[in-house]
């Protein structure tokens, strides 16, 4: 359920093993091009914590205030769900670009 009165103030990405074969280091990369290119985002803190013991199926990436664990198969899901709760963002996106932050879908 997506809570707009409580928007996001940190996010933990997992570097574990696991995490790291399902590409933690672009969700990590993703999300910081998104905090400095975005005013709205500024006061994200967005940080590498070692395994959340949640393994398999995705990157785990943990939102707080709300303690939110999500799990991220494609690095680009990880500015969805930040965009979900922070709809802010998306009136910062940049003109001309058809994805804020230029990600690819290459591996």
């Amino acid at each position: 359920m997506d809570n707009f009165d409580n928007p996001i103030k940190t996010i933990k990405v997992c570097i574990g093993p696991g995490c790291r074969s399902w590409q933690s280091g672009k969700v990590l990369s993703l999300l910081w091009k998104v905090v400095q290119r975005f005013p709205g985002a500024r006061d994200i803190q967005v940080f590498p914590v070692s395994c959340m013991k949640r393994c398999s199926g995705g990157v785990t990436v943990k939102m707080s205030p709300t303690e939110e664990h999500l799990k991220l198969r494609e690095p680009e899901e990880a500015f969805e769900a930040l965009t979900r709760r922070n709809p802010a963002l998306i009136a910062g996106k940049f003109a001309g670009e058809s994805h804020p932050v230029g990600t690819d879908n290459k591996k």
